[in-house]
Formats: C-alpha cells, sequence, structure tokens
C-alpha cells in the first residue's frame, strides 16, 4: 500500500490547489490547460489516492486478522488486487505527468523581478482604468499598425455614452497624447519605440541599484 499511496500523496502535495496559486498563475494554467482541467485531473488523482489507502487498509486488517499461514497468503492473494485497481485508473497519473510537461515549457515570470508588459486597450475607458490602477508603474503609450489609422477624424461614438469630447476623438484617431505611432510595414516609429523601452529600463535599472546600495534607514 506504501508504494502507491505515498507516492500518489506526494503528487498531490507537489501539485498546489488552484486557488492558492498567484491569480497570474492561475490565469496562465487556464490558458495553457484550457478552464477546469488542472482541477479534474488533480480530482481524479485523489480519488485513486484515496481508493488504494481505502482497499489497503482493509486487505492489511484481514491479513492480520489471519488464524493460519495459509489464510494469510490467501488474503495476500487477493491484496493483490490492490496494484490492478491502480493500473484500472492510472491514467490520472499519466495526465497529472503530461499537464507537468507543459507547464515546464511554460515561459516563467518571477513576480519580483521588474518585468515589461504588453498591454491593449483600444477603449479609451479601459486605457484610462488600467492606468489608474497602475499609476505607479512606467508607462510607454504605442499606437500599432499606424499606417491604417484614417487620414481624417472619426466620427462615430464609441456607444459607452460619453460626449464625444475632443480628447476622445484624439484618442479614436491617434491613441493617446504623447503616444508613438508605431508601423511594422511601414517600420514607422519603430526606432523611437526601441530607443524608449531600452532608455526607461536603463533608467529603472540604475534607480534599483542605488536603491539597493543605500544603507537602510
Amino acid at each position: 500500500m506504501k508504494e502507491l499511496g505515498i507516492p500518489l500523496r506526494e503528487y498531490m502535495e507537489n501539485f498546489l490547489n488552484k486557488k492558492y496559486l498567484h491569480p497570474y498563475e492561475r490565469s496562465l494554467i487556464e490558458l495553457t490547460l484550457g478552464d477546469g482541467n488542472y482541477e479534474e485531473v488533480l480530482g481524479r488523482l485523489n480519488a485513486l489516492k484515496k481508493k488504494v489507502v481505502s482497499v489497503g487498509k482493509e486487505h492489511a486488517s484481514l491479513c492480520a486478522k489471519s488464524t493460519t499461514k495459509r489464510e494469510a497468503e490467501e488474503r495476500l492473494r487477493e491484496g493483490m488486487k490492490l496494484e490492478a485497481k491502480y493500473k484500472q485508473e492510472a491514467k490520472a497519473v499519466d495526465d497529472l505527468l503530461n499537464i507537468a510537461k507543459t507547464l515546464r515549457a511554460v515561459p516563467v515570470v518571477d513576480l519580483e523581478t521588474p518585468t515589461l508588459c504588453l498591454v491593449g486597450a483600444s477603449n479609451y475607458i479601459i486605457y484610462k482604468e488600467v492606468g489608474e490602477r497602475f499609476s505607479n508603474h512606467l508607462w510607454v503609450d504605442v499606437v500599432s499598425k499606424c499606417d491604417l489609422l484614417p487620414k481624417s477624424p472619426v466620427q462615430n461614438i464609441t456607444g459607452d455614452g460619453d460626449e464625444d469630447t475632443p480628447e476622445m476623438a484624439r484618442y479614436r484617431k491617434a491613441g493617446p497624447e504623447g503616444a508613438i505611432l508605431v508601423s511594422v510595414m511601414t517600420e514607422t516609429g519603430l526606432d523611437e519605440l526601441k530607443s524608449r523601452v531600452h532608455d526607461m529600463l536603463i533608467s529603472q535599472l540604475e534607480k534599483l541599484k542605488s536603491e539597493s546600495a543605500s544603507p537602510e534607514s
């Protein structure tokens, strides 16, 4: 029983319940494995572990109550059905192995390391909400595919109920104020974008070095 039960328990301990993971890691699992697949495999593995332990304890108890050697040997042979039970439902272990292989291939993001993120916000309201939530982070506003931008002001309303203010009209035409207009097709703005990101990262690196070198207050 231990040869089967202990490894199954260790598998369960090494694959945490998704609710205890960081939101980023939870989202990554859902996007990579599909919604609910991770929990479904862990559920089947946990059920297998419980069956193995239950059947093992039952047969161990019967063997302990045997009054003769022959009776003990017969009950021991009956206990070998435990291995058959394991093999019958061992696909849960194979599925968990496949999950482990898949997750190992996923790029790892150190949540404590400064990271460059690309965030899409085609709607002006979403842009403002994201900016307010992460106002303490460094930003570079970029409008991609600028070669497809209309040459004249866009007149249609976004449908969110806001008035067509000059600020919103400009956003729909060329993005937020100060945004870099970029086009891969025409190579517009690529050098400026690379330079801006490079300067920002260097500045942040120098800031981190300065903070780590400063004595603690």
